[in-house]
């Protein structure tokens, strides 16, 4: 299939339909035989490609992913705890789906919640499903897992955590010195323990992982979560079809004082 949103693009369609044009406007004075290789390829190609292309626009406009997404301040600081209890989450974003890679909308029961106290950036990620199908990987990545993709501007440096469901993480950082650690400030707590719930908490101290300075009214960071399976299906909250490591695709998150 070709993928829409990097192959089969606007302006390769476009090029390409000159040339279909210009081939059309020469086929009048052609021989018998070019013409109808020209008819078969128009009608046995070209005519497919571009209802697959209207059919691509019309699933895009019509599954378009959250604009933004707000983290609401708490009343009463958690103190970096994933799991306390002063921690109330707002939905990230209204109507927060996920999606596939070919932005469709997704049909497993993913949700992400997001808050912070100003000092730590709270995410929650819970999926409905029985832990006990879940894989766990040697690398984490290749296994059941959730993905962050966090940065401080779009198009700039970025962060990626990936979450396993025995609770362990990996941290990479892209944009400067590759480089990865588990030996990172986040905290991370992966809940199995429910038989129709996996949850990962996860609290980031927004100074050392982003801000560079204290919180101020109207900070934006950007970032996008992933749910990946062992069997590579890959679901996001913001589709990216660009690739993951586009961080223009990044949706900011504001974070409320």
């Amino acid at each position: 299939a070709i993928a829409w949103g990097s192959l089969g693009t606007e302006a390769r369609m476009a090029s390409f339909q000159t040339l279909v044009a210009q081939a059309q406007a020469q086929a009048a004075t052609d021989t018998p035989l070019k013409q109808q290789r020209l008819a078969l390829f128009t009608r046995g190609v070209w005519d497919y490609m571009v209802a697959g292309r209207n059919l691509y626009l019309q699933h895009t406009s019509a599954s378009q992913p959250p604009a933004e997404l707000w983290a609401n301040k708490l009343v009463t600081s958690a103190n970096g705890d994933p799991t306390s209890a002063h921690i109330t989450y707002a939905a990230a974003g209204q109507d927060a789906y996920f999606y596939t890679m070919g932005r469709e909308r997704a049909t497993r029961p993913l949700t992400v919640s997001v808050a912070h106290d100003a000092q730590y950036l709270y995410i929650k990620f819970d999926e409905q499903l029985n832990p006990n199908t879940l894989v766990n990987a040697h690398d984490l990545a290749s296994g059941d897992c959730w993905e962050l993709y966090l940065a401080r501007r779009r198009s700039g440096p970025y962060q990626r955590l990936v979450f396993a469901p025995q609770g362990d993480f990996l941290t990479f950082q892209y944009g400067v010195e590759n480089q990865y650690s588990r030996l990172v400030p986040a905290r991370v707590v992966s809940d199995t323990t429910s038989t129709t719930h996996w949850t990962v908490s996860v609290a980031i101290p927004l100074r050392q992982f982003l801000l560079d300075g204290d919180l101020k009214t109207g900070w934006v960071v950007y970032m996008n979560a992933l749910r990946c399976t062992a069997n590579k299906e890959i679901y996001a909250l913001r589709a990216a079809p660009q690739g993951l490591r586009d961080t223009g695709n990044l949706m900011p998150l504001w974070l409320d004082n």
